[in-house]
């Protein structure tokens, strides 16, 4: 079976922000998905492939990624979608943010 992980940071902190988990199909495959063609096209930066991304790119771009995600059914927990909110309202254009996403 496969299982994607998506964790997200402010660079230069210890702790995940906030983190997606879903199997074959869900939020983190979809923000997974724009990530590798944020790498693609040169937004994000960072060692990537097909299966994994250890990334970083700029607020102002990561935030457009986040709009489009909506927790749902299995995928989420209590307090997800405010989380998510919370997180994507608190992003500082000019900051930069890791991102560590894997599908196994």
């Amino acid at each position: 079976m496969t299982t994607v992980d998506v964790y997200l940071r402010k660079t230069g902190t210890e702790r995940w922000e906030f983190s997606l988990h879903n199997g074959l199909t869900g939020p983190a495959t979809g923000l997974f998905g724009k990530i590798l063609k944020a790498c693609q096209n040169g937004t994000a930066t960072g060692p990537w492939g097909g299966s994994h991304a250890e990334v970083s790119m700029l607020g102002k771009d990561l935030r457009p990624l986040l709009d489009g995600i909506t927790l749902h059914g299995g995928y989420r927990r209590p307090g997800d979608t405010e989380r998510l909110d919370a997180f994507r309202d608190a992003l500082d254009d000019n900051t930069e943010y890791s991102i560590d996403c894997i599908e196994v």
